[in-house]
């Protein structure tokens, strides 16, 4: 049996592992068009502030793929799936049969059409590389601007600000940054403490425009509303989109992004996906969506490894999530945190520490922690469970008695299989 992994990230992986778990003698080959074996994504931001070192950076340590006999090809671009063949081709002409295969491409960074996008001087913030690119343009920088106020543009912003001599401006859309995860109150709190340490904040504004010396190099943004920012880099972390591009013609149904059954495998044969690329059950929200976080790739991943050989196990869903101890605080989101008809929502606020809730009826559906985030764990586990709490736990779970909750109704969430 050979099993084909198109991505060595966290869901590709993860597969590999499941498979290796019960399948002693397959053939496992896992395919990478980045030139770097696995490293914690999460930790780019950490590697370009130069708090995280190049050896830290490592997902799995360099004897992982010889421990799990995995043929891992770095620098390998996958152009194509022959589905009918059961095969895929390479960027170099050739070619690879496969009995099964599982894409893990995750996402790509989406660039807004707008002119300078080309200038000497323009980063995406995705990938090890990314973050390369920009440490190795940073001499030149005294002014810098962040196109997205989103997780990714203030991780950009904060690994910038850690460079020291760097002067950042993020512009974001949106009346608020984090607007897609954090309600007004959460968000003013979290904006108040980056302008606090020095980095400029631009809401309900956006660049149309990127201008260019006559050498090509970047320096200025042209807003909407007509202002106009210098500058010598910009970074464009808008958000990302599921890498899809080498689907086409492949006949694999794709919505916003790949869609799967409850075993990961999409609507043909022997095909599998994981990971960002996938859309898949979301618990609260009842439906299928992205969930673009490290957690589900994980979760999808061994789910599909799995099911690839031969175990029939069932994903169970996830929640959204994000963790974002940035700007000297810590802001972790769960499952919904926006207000909406039929949620009751309860807050709590006391100087820059915020809590959240967000009631569905007697379930909880949602949380937002800026300050002390140490229930995190425990409340997504809650939201995980979608079990009716009655009066009395609902009462212990807004008061942060949490560590009763566990005990008493057994709420801890156990990684799938």
């Amino acid at each position: 049996m050979r099993y084909l992994i198109i991505g060595n990230s966290y869901g590709g992986l993860a597969a590999a592992e499941a498979i290796r778990k019960r399948d002693k003698r397959g053939e496992i080959i896992v395919l990478s068009q980045e030139q770097h074996e696995a490293y914690g994504r999460p930790l780019i931001s950490y590697y370009l502030g130069g708090e995280v070192s190049e050896t830290r950076m490592h997902y799995r340590p360099p004897a992982f793929y010889r421990q799990y006999r995995i043929n891992v090809r770095i620098n390998s671009t996958v152009k194509g799936i022959l589905t009918h063949q059961h095969a895929v081709a390479l960027a170099d002409g050739s070619q690879l049969d496969y009995d099964r295969v599982l894409i893990a491409t995750g996402g790509k960074p989406f660039v807004p059409p707008m002119k300078g996008t080309d200038a000497r001087g323009v980063f995406t913030f995705t990938t090890r590389k990314d973050a390369d690119d920009i440490k190795a343009w940073l001499p030149r920088v005294k002014e810098a601007v962040v196109i997205g106020g989103g997780l990714i543009g203030l991780s950009a912003a904060d690994a910038l600000r850690h460079r020291g001599g760097v002067r950042v401006t993020i512009v974001e859309m949106l009346p608020r940054v984090l607007g897609l995860a954090l309600d007004e109150e959460g968000s003013s709190i979290l904006e108040n403490r980056i302008s606090k340490l020095g980095t400029r904040v631009v809401t309900e504004d956006s660049v149309v425009e990127i201008t260019g010396d006559d050498q090509g190099y970047v320096k200025g943004v042209v807003l909407k509303s007509g202002r106009e920012l210098s500058c010598q880099m910009v970074v464009i972390a808008i958000g990302v989109r599921p890498a899809v591009d080498l689907l086409k013609d492949t006949g694999i149904q794709i919505n916003r992004g790949v869609a799967v059954d409850r075993h990961m495998q999409t609507n043909l044969e022997d095909v599998y996906a994981a990971g960002d690329v996938v859309e898949s059950r979301d618990i609260v929200n009842e439906d299928n969506r992205i969930i673009a976080i490290l957690p589900v790739a994980y979760e999808h991943g061994l789910i599909a490894g799995a099911n690839m050989s031969g175990t029939p196990l069932q994903y169970p869903g996830g929640i959204a999530m994000n963790s974002m101890p940035k700007f000297e605080m810590s802001v972790m989101t769960m499952g919904l945190t926006l207000d909406q008809p039929g949620l009751e929502a309860v807050r709590y606020s006391h100087g820059t520490d915020y809590r959240k809730f967000l009631f569905r009826e007697d379930k909880l559906v949602g949380t937002i922690l800026i300050g002390d985030t140490t229930a995190g764990g425990v409340l997504t586990a809650i939201i995980k469970k979608q079990e009716p709490l009655d009066r009395a736990t609902k009462e212990h779970v807004m008061a942060g008695d949490y560590s009763s909750l566990v005990v008493k109704r057994k709420l801890a969430w156990k990684t799938v299989p």
